[in-house]
């Protein structure tokens, strides 16, 4: 929900706002990294465990608070209009207005609406698989299941990494901290940039892609703290706001209309990087 509910609540600056409602994992992560250390020290690392699981549980309270709205989008009923090049591409009867009516244009003729009353039907209406054939969508989707094959990379390895340096515990816990205080900064400041709408999103967006990229392959080569330190803020600089980005692309994407759907259908699929990306990177 937290995701998708920035969209939903405002039509300016939704960038800045995502990046703002994103950076409590920063902070979180800042505090908790030396803390989870000290727990493990005092409570064994079973013990470290439960009592993180029990501040989790307070997330459901949290889920429970964000209430859902109806927009005037939501009301509106979608209409086929002609397209610049001869198709039709999905409209409303109001007009486009903040990426509403965004779509991918349909082959000339009427769109076959699906069947309501039934099971089929009834699925379509509910779950909106039309996005299953929504190539722009399908392209930034796919594109982000390869960002999330590196994203979690550093926050499982780099301790451990540090560790076999000779860095000590608390030490390698600080290096995670600070690369998640910096990951914090980048969501905002890339946020409040991007919606100055200075430079393209999408080359923003893989302009960040590559500045990851780098940083990984060389916090192999680092061989000493303030090494490993640098290269862990300039990580979590580059790959906070390249979150943000991708999930700020899908209302321009799809429209607002259809962005609750676009966004669980986004989830679902980057969570196979998220799942596989730290098992093959070693």
């Amino acid at each position: 929900s937290l995701h998708r509910t920035p969209h939903r609540y405002f039509r300016r600056r939704r960038v800045l706002v995502t990046g703002l409602a994103f950076t409590g994992a920063g902070v979180s992560s800042f505090a908790l990294s030396p803390l989870f250390q000290l727990m493990i020290d005092s409570y064994t690392w079973r013990g470290a465990l439960q009592i993180l699981s029990a501040i989790v549980l307070n997330l459901c309270v949290c889920g429970a608070l964000l209430r859902p709205i109806v927009l005037r989008e939501d009301l509106v009923e979608p209409v086929m209009v002609e397209g610049p090049r001869g198709g039709e591409v999905e409209g409303s009867a109001e007009g486009k207005e903040e990426g509403l009516g965004e779509g991918e244009e349909e082959g000339p003729g009427k769109r076959e609406e699906p069947n309501t009353t039934s099971c089929w039907g009834r699925a379509i209406k509910t779950f909106d698989l039309t996005l299953l054939g929504h190539w722009p969508l399908q392209v930034h989707t796919l594109g982000c299941l390869l960002i999330c094959l590196g994203y979690f990379v550093p926050f499982v390895h780099l301790v451990p990494h540090a560790k076999s340096l000779g860095l000590s515990d608390y030490q390698a816990a600080f290096l995670l901290s600070a690369t998640a205080v910096s990951d914090a900064v980048g969501r905002i400041v890339f946020g409040w940039l991007a919606d100055l709408k200075f430079i393209n999103n999408v080359y923003s967006l893989w302009a960040l892609v590559a500045l990851s990229g780098l940083s990984l392959v060389l916090i192999p080569l680092a061989s000493d703290y303030p090494g490993l330190m640098g290269l862990g803020v300039l990580f979590g600089f580059a790959s906070g706001p390249m979150i943000t980005l991708s999930f700020a692309k899908l209302p321009e994407i799809v429209g607002l209309r259809r962005v609750l759907n676009a966004t669980g259908f986004f989830l679902m699929t980057i969570s196979i990087g998220v799942l596989l990306g730290a098992p093959l990177s070693g």
